[in-house]
C-alpha cells in the first residue's frame, strides 16, 4: 500500500496520503502561526471528490476571497446536494453526508 508524505518548504504544513479503504485517506496537518491556531483537515475514502477539489483549490489560489466561504458549497450544489435546515449546511442527494461551512467568527 503506497504512502506519501510531503511537507512545504517552511515545515508549516505535512499532508499525508495514506489510501486506506474505510479509514481517512488524504490528512493535512498546519501548524500555528502568530494570528492563527493550528488546524487539520482530513478526507475518506468516501468523500465526494468535489469537496477535495474545492479545499485544495481554495488553499492554492491567492486571489481567493475569504469573504466569498460561502461560495464554498457551489460546486455541491451543481452537482445536486440540497441545503439541509441551516443555510451553511447540505446533505448528500442519498441523505448519508453532511457538509457545514462554519465561518470564523470576529476575534
Amino acid at each position: 500500500m503506497p504512502r506519501v508524505l510531503l511537507s512545504s518548504p517552511d515545515q508549516q504544513a505535512l499532508l499525508r496520503l495514506e489510501p486506506a479503504p474505510d479509514g481517512q485517506r488524504w490528512t493535512l496537518h498546519h501548524a500555528s502561526g502568530p494570528d492563527r491556531p493550528a488546524w487539520y483537515v482530513s478526507f475518506g475514502a468516501h468523500t465526494p471528490v468535489e469537496i477535495t477539489a474545492g479545499f485544495t483549490d481554495a488553499l492554492t489560489d491567492p486571489t481567493a476571497d475569504p469573504a466569498n466561504a460561502g461560495g464554498a458549497l457551489e460546486p455541491l450544489l451543481g452537482t445536486g446536494w440540497p441545503p439541509a435546515s441551516n443555510h451553511n449546511r447540505l446533505v448528500s442527494p442519498d441523505g448519508t453526508v453532511r457538509v457545514d461551512l462554519h465561518e470564523p467568527t470576529g476575534a
